[in-house]
C-alpha cells in the first residue's frame, strides 16, 4: 500500500504530539498534480514542494510554522482517534500558488536551531530535504516511502521552519546525507 502524505502547518503552541493541535494550514498535493508519496514530494523538481517552501518564507505569512509532512498511517494524536492527516479539513486546506524558490537556498529549523542548505543536499541524495526531515509516519506505509530508516528522516517533525535566501550564521548546519 502507498501511504498518503500531506504537509500540515501547526502553530508554535502545538508542540509535541498533543490531542488538538492548531492547524494553521495544510497543503493538498493533488491540486498540484502531484501523487501523495513521500518519495513523489522529495523529487528535485517538485513544484508542489515550491508552493509549500513558499508559505514557509517572509513572503508566505507562515514562516516559523511548525512543520509535519503528515502520513496517514502515521500513529494517532495523544488522547485522539485520529492522526494529523486525519485531522485536517477542507476549511484549513490551502493552495499557495507555485514559485520559483531556487532563491530561498536555505532550510531553517528555529527550534533546533539547525539549517540545511537545499543545494547541497541535492548534491549528496538528489532529493528534496524538507518531505523528509519532517515526515510523520514514515516506514508504515511501503511503496512510495523513504526505503530504509535514517536518523534524519522525520527529524524536524514538528519543529519551527522557514526558508531564507542567506546562509544563516549562529546556526549549526545539517548536512543532508542518507548514505
Amino acid at each position: 500500500m502507498v501511504q498518503f502524505y500531506r504537509p500540515v502547518l501547526l502553530d508554535s503552541s502545538s508542540k509535541g504530539f498533543g490531542a488538538n493541535p492548531t492547524i494553521r494550514g495544510w497543503v493538498d498535493p493533488e491540486l498540484y498534480d502531484t501523487k501523495p508519496s513521500v518519495m513523489e514530494h522529495a523529487s528535485p523538481k517538485c513544484t508542489f514542494v515550491s508552493a509549500v517552501e513558499m508559505l514557509l518564507t517572509d513572503k508566505g505569512g507562515l514562516a516559523k510554522s511548525r512543520l509535519v509532512w503528515a502520513g496517514d498511517y502515521a500513529e494517532n494524536e495523544a488522547n485522539s482517534p485520529y492522526n494529523l492527516y486525519k485531522l485536517c479539513t477542507k476549511e484549513t486546506c490551502l493552495i499557495p500558488e507555485e514559485s520559483d524558490m531556487s532563491y530561498y537556498a536555505y532550510i531553517v529549523n528555529h527550534t533546533k536551531g539547525q539549517f540545511v542548505d537545499k543545494e547541497r543536499a541535492l548534491k549528496y541524495t538528489n532529493l528534496h530535504p524538507l518531505p523528509l526531515l519532517t515526515a510523520d509516519g514514515n516506514g508504515y506505509g511501503g511503496q512510495g516511502d523513504y526505503p530504509t530508516e535514517h536518523k534524519l528522516l522525520g527529524y524536524w517533525t514538528r519543529d519551527e521552519i522557514s526558508l531564507v535566501k542567506h546562509r544563516p550564521t549562529g546556526l549549526v548546519e545539517i548536512i543532508f546525507d542518507l548514505a
